[in-house]
């Protein structure tokens, strides 16, 4: 039973003092922060930029990351001034990229997060910006993970998203799909694991808390939003959202089964 006192949980049964609300659900972000795909992405902007006698900067990175591949095209050619069309841009960028989304890695702490969460019941969903051609692309080699989502939405090919990140659509469309499953399931009961800012701020628009992974350049001023900040998965404390512990299990039988899919990889 748990006693609140302003953002702080008392969890009587235990002590334990929790920093947040307690978290019924969790949405995870992708790129970047499931997969390492943002270095692939930043060197085929560079490239195409190069072409054009531009520098693909962290800074103008930072302005598109979560963002949906038809806005990202338009603000690079914009703040560039690149002499080409923003529809011409995406096009050329999907045909190089298109041949580098293969053997993407995992960031560090992806597996231990992700089981440790499905093991325990936790209701898991997926919000992505990228595409569904993309998607089938990049998690090719990473289904044992992407199968524990129960919901998974894929903006920039999902009509119902109509405004990209930082507005909140794809976090509240993701929080209605949730609650076709749990019904009672509420915003601020929500958690979201965001590494970019745009994601973050949509993220918090929806009424949800927010831990950010962001890449370690990020400034400071870029991270003000975010309810958390880490600086790999690996840094999640279940228990300060009001969710069960690592290893935590009553039975012989279940230290096996949690073992087998939370530790093992």
């Amino acid at each position: 039973m748990g006693l609140f006192i302003g953002f702080t949980v008392i969890l009587s049964c235990t002590n334990t003092v929790l920093s947040y609300l307690p978290v019924e659900a969790v949405i995870f972000d992708m790129d970047g922060l499931l997969l390492n795909t943002e270095a692939v992405y930043f060197k085929t902007h560079s490239e195409i930029c190069k072409r054009f006698n531009r520098t693909y900067t962290k800074e103008v990175q930072q302005k598109v990351m979560g963002m949906q591949p038809n806005s990202t095209a338009e603000i690079i050619v914009n703040i560039l001034g690149l002499n080409i069309t923003p529809e011409a841009y995406r096009a050329e960028y999907e045909k190089l990229i298109g041949q580098r989304l293969y053997s993407i890695d995992l960031m560090p702490g992806v597996r231990k997060v992700t089981r440790h969460l499905y093991f325990h019941q936790i209701p898991l969903a997926l919000a992505t910006s990228n595409t569904a051609q993309f998607y089938e692309l990049v998690t090719a080699e990473h289904k044992h993970i992407f199968n524990l989502f129960e919901r998974i939405i894929i903006g920039g090919s999902n009509p119902e998203v109509k405004n990209a990140e930082p507005a909140p659509d794809i976090f509240l469309l993701c929080l209605e799909r949730l609650q076709s499953l749990y019904p009672e399931l509420r915003a601020e009961r929500v958690l979201v694991f965001e590494d970019s800012p745009q994601g973050v701020l949509g993220a918090r628009r929806a009424g949800m808390q927010v831990v950010m992974v962001p890449d370690p350049t990020l400034p400071k001023e870029y991270r003000v939003n975010a309810t958390k900040v880490l600086l790999t998965l690996n840094d999640f404390v279940p228990e300060e959202f009001g969710l069960p512990p690592y290893k935590l299990y009553a039975m012989k039988d279940e230290e096996k089964r949690y073992t087998d899919l939370v530790i093992d990889e």
